[in-house]
């Protein structure tokens, strides 16, 4: 999990609080119109995620250190990781390889500042939502089955109240009117193809139960409560871990049999003896209802629905047309409105805090060279496709020399495998070890820091970082006054990784860069240096515009404390 699945969260959050409102402003109105409130609710936390690709950002500023702080908890579900070059001189020196963890030039994260890994967290939200959907699909397959092994109710009395209820306008039209045994109680079945269980011996009750069961069970029909239930169902399984969802999936069951209650009432059924009815249908119902089903009673409702029954004073108005149009068209407003709502200093939906953040950096930076929108995949340099070849026989060369243990971390790097497009630390090893002369491989790659090619700057710069040779520090201080900021962020990761106090003026310069990727490498650096001076400048990056340079001072500042 990241800002932007913390930002969602905090979305959701908003929905349903916002419809919580709006049905306590509305517990004077109707059960319909509150049950509308908690569905549009529903709807829109569904629609929500995919809303966010497609409408435009309106992005707000955080307060401070509000990301910072958001995440932070995040970051002790794990230990932390690298996600710039980690060599240094010492260990090239002592002849461990240590790992080509960059990929990404200047557009990760320093080393050290904590990236919570959101691997086990969305495994664990998968399994979830996994076991709430296979429930529903269980619970409505089982209802099918039910349906289409029940028999058509033989019973002139039943269908002639259907069709004066449909006459009435409080029902739907050709609904079929089913009898099974394996039901005790009446309920609603089909999300697409509706129907009406009835209990074995409904074709006995009198005139008044009849109406009073029908009038409930096709208002379900009539107001599409099955389809309703399983969108709620869904939504439910998607925020599983979201107690506010379960909250609100509830509300709307509630209310939704509260508002089929107001159409038996409208139908004619008397207060008092719908009461008894319900009653009775609680009593002689047995077992356990499959999910896909809306019984007409369940434990653990009656005494509230029995009180609204008996209230005169209760408004019993179905939704008109003009509402149920509304609802759709509200549902994508609010959910539009809500989606377009970007922090600035958060990573939006296509940004995270690995990969993608590139994608992000335009967001807050004043783009002044415009090409801070650049994919990683632009610094690539085209290798022939015999190049791997070529760059392990050399570096295979290179091993008998002064620079051995180089060699062998630029042939690890060879056997690497590419995580996504702008993962470019196979490419780089191979350019970086075609460049070998004979044993000698530092020399090539410090002549190459003065190539006309930005992207072959760049790259030397990335494998003389883990060579840690002191050599590549005034090369490397040049290329900070370059133009290309993906230049600018090698040269600062290289010089931070190589760790030459003679660094710290022109990157205590870097840490006010124009571009995020050149001050997060500057910033991290000093802090680990340590110092008055350096933690000063470190200190002043805690309200950085970026959050990646906040995470960095933030880190530094605790190791050093």
């Amino acid at each position: 999990m990241d800002a932007a699945a913390l930002l969602l969260v905090a979305k959701t959050t908003v929905l349903f609080s916002v419809a919580g409102c709006a049905a306590c402003a509305l517990r004077r109105a109707s059960a319909a119109a509150r049950h509308a409130v908690w569905t549009a609710a529903l709807v829109a936390a569904l629609v929500l995620p995919i809303a966010g690709l497609v409408v435009p950002a309106a992005r707000i500023e955080a307060p401070g250190q509000f990301w910072t702080a958001t995440t932070g908890w995040l970051t002790r579900l794990r230990a932390p990781v690298a996600f710039a070059p980690t060599a240094s001189s010492a260990a090239v020196a002592h002849g461990r390889a240590p790992s080509l963890a960059g990929d990404g030039g200047g557009a990760e994260l320093p080393a050290r500042v904590p990236s919570p890994d959101g691997a086990l967290l969305f495994a664990v939200w998968a399994l979830g939502a996994a076991v709430c959907l296979a429930r529903v699909g269980i619970g409505v397959a089982a209802a099918g089955r039910i349906a289409r092994r029940a028999r058509l109710a033989e019973s002139d009395g039943l269908a002639r109240i259907a069709r004066e209820l449909a006459a009435a306008g409080l029902a739907p039209r050709s609904v079929r009117l089913l009898e099974s045994d394996e039901v005790s109680a009446p309920a609603a079945v089909g999300a697409f193809h509706p129907a009406v269980l009835l209990p074995p011996g409904a074709s006995r009750w009198d005139a008044a139960e009849a109406l009073a069961v029908l009038a409930h069970e096709l208002g379900h029909i009539a107001r599409r409560d099955c389809l309703t239930q399983l969108v709620a169902s869904v939504a439910t399984a998607v925020y599983w871990f979201h107690p506010l969802a379960w909250y609100a999936s509830r509300r709307m069951c509630v209310e939704r049999e509260r508002a089929c209650d107001d159409r038996a009432l409208l139908a004619g059924a008397m207060p008092s003896r719908y009461a008894s009815l319900l009653v009775g249908v609680l009593r002689a119902s047995r077992g356990s209802i499959p999910a896909g089903m809306l019984a007409m009673i369940g434990p653990g409702e009656l005494e509230t629905r029995i009180r609204s029954i008996l209230d005169p004073a209760v408004r019993r108005r179905r939704l008109s047309l003009r509402a149920r149009i509304a609802m759709p068209l509200g549902v994508a407003v609010v959910a539009s409105l809500v989606a377009a709502i970007q922090v600035d200093g958060a990573p939006g939906p296509s940004a995270g805090f690995g990969r993608a953040a590139w994608a992000d950096t335009a967001r807050g930076e004043p783009d002044t060279r415009g090409d801070s929108m650049a994919a990683p995949s632009s610094e690539r340099i085209p290798l022939p496709a015999s190049a791997l070849d070529e760059a392990a026989r050399k570096g295979r060369g290179a091993l008998g020399g002064p620079d051995a243990a180089f060699a062998r971390v630029l042939l690890d790097g060879l056997r690497h495998t590419p995580t996504w497009s702008g993962d470019l630390v196979r490419d780089r090893a191979a350019w970086a070890l075609s460049r070998a002369d004979g044993t000698r491989l530092v020399d090539p790659l410090l002549a190459s820091l003065a190539s006309s090619d930005w992207r072959e700057q760049a790259y030397a710069a990335w494998a003389l970082a883990h060579s840690g040779d002191p050599r590549a520090v005034a090369p490397l201080l040049e290329l900070l006054r370059r133009p290309e900021w993906r230049l600018r962020a090698m040269a600062a990761s290289a010089l931070a990784e190589i760790g030459d106090p003679r660094a710290v003026p022109a990157m205590a310069r870097a840490a006010d860069d124009e571009a995020w990727q050149v001050r997060v490498s500057a910033v991290a650096w000093l802090g680990r240096l340590g110092g008055s001076e350096n933690l000063a400048v470190v200190r002043a990056h805690l309200a950085d515009r970026h959050v990646a340079v906040r995470l960095a001072a933030e880190t530094a500042l605790r190791e050093e404390s």
